[in-house]
């Protein structure tokens, strides 16, 4: 439903704009369409089946990518945690995907390298899997991650100290890697992941110390899914233009852009849940299939 909500924008966009492809599409991911679709890229017709195809195949649409990433990853976790969840199996099996990984990085470098000369249908579409498994092996080994700090109850030793430390740390070794996993960049494969571990851990502690209890903080965290489904609808770039007109200070412009976004995405979950709410919860869409059968 959030990909339909996601196609018309882009296409409405697409007249507005008159060239949108490159907005919504990781590099490998448009290698592959141009190779598909040609000249007919930026048509309505070409990006009614770029988006289509995305949705179905889970690439996902612009920042949707993240939903049947997760969903996948799970599955793949669960089906592993049933199986074997031993403290051992759960390492072996993150070592095993982070070598699967590694190799899959390697083959996406190498064929963005080699774009140029290589534009066969059939190679730029087992690319475009690529990338989709490389996010769903991302999620996964997370997942696993997550289960086993649970399982050794890590989180409940950690303290602010612990917390500060490790955010001054991320904050400082984020600097040396470049991440984007929407397009498959992770950069240094072991300092993306502990970056992103000690980042977590740090969330973590930070909101169970200081925030558990701020109202606005949880009404955002039930309707995280809204936020993230509908920020990408022009909310982000409205948030920034206001945040610019108000103040010219790069780090001013950067706060208010987040406030800005924060205080729209307030008023869409508010309309969201209460005319579609059936688009994301199971037991309203449930309730509404049930009075009109």
């Amino acid at each position: 439903m959030f990909s339909i909500i996601a196609t018309v924008y882009v296409i409405l966009l697409r007249f507005v704009k008159g060239r949108v492809a490159e907005a919504f599409a990781s590099p490998i991911t448009m290698l592959f369409w141009r190779s598909v679709l040609g000249g007919k890229i930026n048509s309505t017709i070409g990006i009614l089946i770029q988006c289509i195809c995305d949705t179905i195949s889970f690439s996902g649409i612009k920042v949707l990518w993240f939903l049947p990433a997760l969903f996948i990853g799970e599955i793949l976790a669960i089906t592993i945690l049933k199986r074997h969840d031993s403290d051992k199996s759960i390492g072996v099996a993150v070592i095993v995907m982070l070598i699967f990984l590694a190799a899959l990085l390697i083959l996406k470098q190498f064929y963005l390298t080699n774009s140029r000369s290589s534009k066969q249908i059939i190679i730029a579409f087992f690319m475009y899997i690529v990338l989709i498994i490389i996010r769903e092996i991302v999620a996964a080994t997370f997942i696993l991650i997550g289960f086993y700090l649970a399982k050794v109850n890590l989180f409940n030793k950690l303290n602010m100290m612990y917390g500060t430390l490790f955010l001054v740390v991320d904050g400082i070794l984020s600097q040396f890697n470049n991440v984007d996993i929407w397009a498959g960049t992770i950069g240094n494969v072991a300092l993306f992941y502990f970056n992103a571990v000690i980042g977590s851990l740090a969330v973590i502690v930070f909101s169970k110390e200081l925030l558990e209890n701020v109202g606005i903080l949880d009404y955002m965290g039930k309707n995280s899914l809204v936020i993230f489904a509908t920020h990408q609808f022009g909310f982000i770039l409205i948030a920034n233009t206001l945040a610019a007109k108000i103040s010219s200070n790069k780090i001013m412009m950067a706060i208010l852009s987040v406030i800005l976004l924060i205080m729209i995405e307030l008023v869409v979950t508010q309309f969201f849940n209460r005319w579609l709410k059936f688009i994301y919860n199971y037991k309203a869409a449930n309730e509404l299939i049930s009075r009109n059968k």
